[in-house]
């Protein structure tokens, strides 16, 4: 597929050219997609203490917001080329399981809708 619109992995909110405006592109190898803003400023404050600025660092406003996060990042690579990695951290509440079970459960079906 030599187009980033070609990709089924596209939504239509991603795919469309008016989204894809405000698409944030990241220069780094790997981007970070967590819950909140005190996790965003967490994670950035962890890489500056131990001098890793490798990673980037993205909040999805809330665990139901990562599909649209992964979306924007799977976009971000077909237009940049980067991250080459994109990692979810959440928090596990009480039931680590069920927070799991949530994400994938998320991330499958707007991967099928997709495909």
């Amino acid at each position: 597929m030599s187009k980033a619109k070609d990709n089924p992995l596209f939504t239509s909110k991603v795919n469309n050219s008016e989204n894809r405006k405000n698409i944030p592109l990241t220069e780094k190898d790997v981007l970070i997609i967590c819950e909140g803003k005190a996790d965003k400023v967490f994670l950035e404050k962890l890489g500056q203490y131990n001098q890793i600025n490798e990673y980037e660092v993205w909040s999805a406003g809330g665990i139901n917001n990562f599909p649209t996060k992964f979306d924007a990042g799977v976009a971000n690579f077909l237009i940049n080329k980067k991250p080459h990695l994109i990692l979810l951290i959440a928090d596990a509440g009480p039931d680590p399981n069920k927070t799991l079970k949530n994400i994938v459960g998320q991330l499958s079906v707007g991967i099928k809708k997709k495909v």
